[in-house]
């Protein structure tokens, strides 16, 4: 009697292009990518004294001060758009999670509100720093 209902009305399954092009996969890849920048500094900065590398905030600035401006503004954006991105996705999961805003057709609708977020916070972090 319970499978017959089941099968008459199947759960809804998600939309793939929710979980795989949308925001939900790029949550992932910036979450790896901002935290792998990071790990991977501290890393090398913990072997600084090992290999002799010379990481210090000092010799970061001095380096980044030689640069271009076209290089300069490629990296800051570079580094702080998946750091936005993540941080404006982030909230809209938790509102998710409040239960707000939870259909097919809101998450269709919101899916690249982070993404446009994302840049215009990340324009407004390279050229206001």
């Amino acid at each position: 009697m319970i499978m017959t209902r089941l099968q008459i009305k199947p759960e809804a399954a998600p939309d793939p292009d929710i979980k795989w092009t949308g925001s939900s996969i790029w949550m992932r890849f910036t979450g790896v990518g901002v935290m792998g920048v990071a790990y991977g500094y501290f890393i090398a900065y913990a072997l600084n004294s090992l290999v002799r590398w010379n990481l210090g905030s000092e010799s970061l600035i001095a380096n980044f001060a030689t640069m271009s401006p076209l290089a300069k503004g490629s990296i800051k954006f570079g580094l702080s758009w998946p750091f936005v991105f993540h941080f404006v996705n982030g909230i809209k999961q938790l509102v998710y999670d409040m239960g707000v805003g939870y259909g097919k057709r809101t998450i269709q609708a919101s899916n690249n509100w982070p993404f446009i977020i994302g840049v215009f916070g990340a324009l407004i972090l390279t050229f206001a720093l």
